[in-house]
């Protein structure tokens, strides 16, 4: 029979068993079970993590950053589908912002382009970045682990890391690492007693690089109360005031009016579960003695969480639950204090949950079939664009096509249906590219990208027509209209239409291409096409003065001059251009040809 000390061991034991069984027997969204050597790799590096904080808390903490830097390299980050960290990648490479949350997040938007207007790669970056963040993690971590008692320390350090790992593994694709970077390190000073100003201003820092850090500020101000120096509030408060004015001024210019409520709770709770897998233990906890100012942040947290809706809904930010979960963590350290013996089966269990879920989004595949799969449990516009940009650029025009009419049948939007064009013309699907494009003008005339795109279909479709018609559109849109000329001009030449090839070179010679080499060169062929020999010399001779060095002109006026009979001026300029291009095989058949040879 077992005796009281036995039911208090078994009903401390309950709450992290259950969890370890969820994690590695159900099915849900964030447990796919260990299947690849990414999950191994976390699972085995959190137990190596917290076999060496027994010797070494420095140490331990040291092995934890190496391992999360390495994994940075070894895992590129454009891979990961999960949030916008493919959106940001390809805004940051192209000199963009990110548009829809920029506001919220200056801090990491800045330091990015900052990073990439410096010349680093945008994936260089988030490396970098995340790295930065960890370092500064790992740090947190071992401040606050050193204020509890050394028996416990080595298992509050795994169980600090678990919930956040995911989001260094895998998160410096989004502003979340440098945000639960700071959010620990304001934890950990207030568990250490550091003076308000250190406080606030990592807070502060916090807000900074996400506004989420906001939350952190009632912790801060009772921190600050309860050190009966009313003079120290006046960081906090001038902080926090700072920062709800530039919140509200988001708000106002994105268009976006915050909305609270319930929504989606199931998912919410499910999240939840996920990134706080030791949060069953503390019902074992209650009224144990904490640090009283880790309340307010701990709860405001999770306020937080339960009524402002998320990015793209809670079930998929996996990885700002973790980060504002920390509170709760740091209270539920607390509290656990000298008993390891809920400490310990609490960490492990946090372990165990770690590896199949942080691994799973190392893996590319993995990745793409949960994106996937949550995608088809509620479909997004905006989700289904970024999968089909992803499949685009892996290779899969086909399935990019699909997934942008799927994005388009959800909020017809003129923009998908040239996306999907533009995928469908990759997949050499020309005649259904023209179709879907022409579709797309229907639906958003005054928006230069999709006569664009009917631009490049009608191109390889071979309708000089519609290529003309683009071409007349973004001029029209746009003030520019050398490019769109070109394409019509290509277009025309292609299919031999000679009205058309000529009456597109003029468009392009009067919109600037009079300066550029290749479309004086097309145009010169227009005009031969047309019967306009000495149209098509004239125009021959200023591509050759516009760039002489290019032999592609001076040949073309070869096989004109030979057409005419002059044979004569042909031998002399093929004779010079073989003295500068001796490889060029047309240029000597054309020449052998001339005199008489084989």
């Amino acid at each position: 029979m077992i005796g009281g000390r036995g039911w208090r061991i078994a009903l401390r034991l309950t709450g992290p068993t259950a969890l370890v069984l969820l994690v590695l027997l159900g099915s849900s969204w964030y447990s796919p079970g260990f299947s690849s050597p990414s999950q191994v790799l976390v699972a085995v590096g959190l137990a190596l993590v917290l076999i060496l904080a027994f010797s070494d808390l420095r140490l331990s903490a040291g092995l934890a950053l190496v391992l999360l830097v390495g994994c940075s390299l070894l895992f590129a980050p454009d891979v990961h589908l999960w949030g916008d960290g493919a959106l940001r990648l390809r805004n940051l490479a192209s000199k963009q912002g990110v548009a829809a949350s920029g506001a919220f997040e200056p801090g990491d938007t800045y330091l990015h382009s900052m990073l990439v207007g410096l010349g680093m790669r945008p994936e260089g970056s988030f490396v970098l970045v995340g790295a930065a963040a960890a370092a500064i993690y790992m740090l947190s971590c071992y401040l606050f682990s050193t204020s509890m008692p050394s028996r416990g320390a080595p298992w509050v350090m795994v169980l600090l890391l678990a919930p956040t790992w995911i989001v260094f593994f895998t998160g410096y694709v989004e502003s979340y690492a440098p945000l639960a970077a700071l959010s620990m390190l304001t934890l950990a000073l207030i568990r250490r007693g550091s003076t308000p100003w250190a406080v606030s201003t990592a807070a502060s820092l916090a807000a900074l690089f996400h506004v989420l850090g906001v939350a952190l500020f009632p912790g801060v101000v009772f921190y600050v109360l309860r050190r009966r120096r009313p003079a120290a509030l006046l960081p906090p408060v001038m902080a926090l005031g700072a920062l709800l004015a530039w919140l509200l001024l988001a708000c106002e210019t994105l268009s976006v009016p915050p909305s609270f409520g319930p929504r989606g709770t199931m998912q919410t709770l499910k999240a939840m579960f996920f990134s706080a897998p030791g949060v069953l233990a503390m019902l074992t906890c209650v009224g144990r003695r904490a640090r009283l100012s880790l309340f307010p942040p701990a709860v405001m947290g999770l306020l937080v969480i339960l009524f402002l809706p998320m990015e793209r809904g809670p079930s998929r930010d996996w990885d700002l639950i973790a980060v504002m979960l920390l509170p709760t963590y740091t209270l539920l350290v607390a509290s656990l204090s000298r008993r390891t013996s809920i400490l310990a089966p609490t960490a492990l269990a946090a372990l165990v949950a770690a590896g199949p879920a942080v691994g799973s989004f190392l893996e590319p595949e993995l990745s793409l079939a949960r994106f996937e799969k949550t995608l088809r449990a509620d479909p997004n516009a905006g989700v289904y664009e970024e999968a089909a940009i992803y499949r685009r650029d892996a290779g899969r025009p086909d399935l990019a096509a699909e997934l942008f009419g799927k994005a388009f049948r959800l909020d017809r939007n003129g923009r998908h249906l040239a996306q999907a064009a533009e995928a469908l013309r990759l997949a050499g699907r020309f005649d259904e590219a023209l179709d879907t494009a022409r579709k797309a003008v229907e639906l958003r005339p005054s928006l230069d990208v999709v006569w664009t795109q009917l631009a490049m279909a009608a191109r390889d479709a071979g309708n000089p027509g519609e290529a003309v018609r683009a071409a007349r559109a973004i001029e029209d849109l746009s003030g520019k209209g050398l490019w769109g000329w070109s394409v019509a001009l290509e277009t025309a030449l292609s299919v031999r239409n000679a009205q058309l090839a000529l009456q597109s070179a003029e468009e392009a010679l009067r919109s600037g291409g009079d300066r550029d080499y290749g479309v004086m060169v097309n145009a010169a062929l227009a005009a031969g096409m047309a019967g306009a020999n000495d149209l098509a010399e004239n125009r021959l001779r200023r591509a050759i003065g516009i760039d002489p060095s290019r032999p592609l002109a001076r040949f073309d006026l070869a096989l004109l001059y030979t057409r005419r009979g002059d044979s004569t001026a042909a031998d002399s300029l093929l004779v010079k251009l073989l003295g500068d291009y001796p490889d060029h095989d047309q240029a000597e058949s054309l020449l052998r040809f001339l005199r008489g040879g084989p």
